[in-house]
């Protein structure tokens, strides 16, 4: 019986040993298996971050500076240029094409002039010429001038050669076309006129598609007339670059400011070169849209010019 007692205590202790040496092992295999675990965890997390990002401690450790907020400066952005288209010519004739606006005429009638040779020292002012191209404008804005509003184009060396006057005042217009001065107190005129120039105002240098030139206002007579809406005109007088054409235009203006027109008697003054000069300053100072036709649409007319 005895035995028995000690045979029970020593299997109960050793039930007791393996069920504490089977906890010890389970404890351990789970701290193991924790520990693998929070390893992979921690590698498969730094894999993900690249090289130079900073882990989450660093980041407490070093707080990001904050930048101040950069300033936006704006450049007002300028309005688009508009386009201007420019209309093409619809006036071709004998290798001369320009663009005539409804505005200042209907139409024109082209002819080929037939020259007019002679000798220019005895005869009439202008009525020695070569063969030319001239342009008349058919319903004109103005009516009743004196002088018929009209384009017209020379063969420069030509004309040179049958006019001495002619070589001079062409001479004249390039001189005056490169040093350009604002006025002048001679400006270029021709076919010769048979008259005296009243004034000359509104000087203007334009050039047009293959040539340059002046245009400017004047009158003739071969009186002291007053300067009056009927006579008054406006004249281009310019070249081409080759010099082989020369161009005219005579194209009658008005203003409101002047009288529409005079009688048969001369203008009795006192001092005619004060009346003049006086005019001259006052057409001078006048904008070019006050005129009719504008001078500005004039301008126009002449820079679409070309010639061959």
């Amino acid at each position: 019986m005895q035995q028995r007692a000690w045979l029970v205590v020593l299997v109960v202790v050793l039930l007791l040993g393996l069920c504490t040496f089977a906890l010890l092992i389970g404890a351990g295999g789970a701290w193991l298996i924790a520990r693998q675990v929070r390893l992979a965890q921690t590698q498969a997390f730094s894999t993900l971050l690249p090289p130079s990002t900073p882990s989450p401690a660093a980041e407490e450790e070093t707080p990001t500076p904050t930048l101040p907020a950069p300033t936006l400066t704006t450049t007002p952005t300028p309005p688009p240029t508009p386009f201007v288209t420019e209309p093409p010519p619809n006036v071709d004739f004998n290798g001369i094409r320009f663009y005539l606006d409804v505005q200042l005429a209907q139409g024109v009638l082209p002819e080929l002039v037939a020259a007019s040779p002679g000798d220019a020292e005895e005869a009439y002012p202008g009525s020695v010429y070569p063969e030319f191209t001239r342009f008349t404008f058919q319903g004109y804005i103005l009516r009743n001038t004196t002088q018929t509003p009209s384009l017209s184009v020379y063969p420069l060396p030509e004309y040179r050669s049958m006019d001495r006057l002619v070589d001079e005042v062409a001479d004249s217009l390039l001189r005056l076309l490169q040093a350009r001065p604002l006025t002048a107190e001679d400006l270029p005129y021709l076919p010769p006129p048979p008259a005296a120039q009243l004034i000359q105002s509104n000087l203007r240098y334009v050039e047009f598609k293959n040539g340059d030139g002046l245009r400017y206002l004047t009158q003739f007579a071969q009186g002291f007339w007053p300067i009056n809406n009927q006579d008054l005109f406006y004249t281009y007088q310019g070249v081409t670059r080759d010099q082989n054409w020369y161009v005219v235009a005579i194209l009658p203006v008005a203003h409101p400011s002047l009288p529409p027109n005079v009688g048969s008697e001369e203008l009795n003054l006192a001092d005619p070169a004060g009346y003049y000069a006086e005019i001259e300053a006052q057409l001078s100072a006048l904008p070019d849209d006050s005129f009719v036709p504008s001078l500005d649409l004039l301008d126009s007319l002449i820079a679409s010019l070309r010639i061959r």
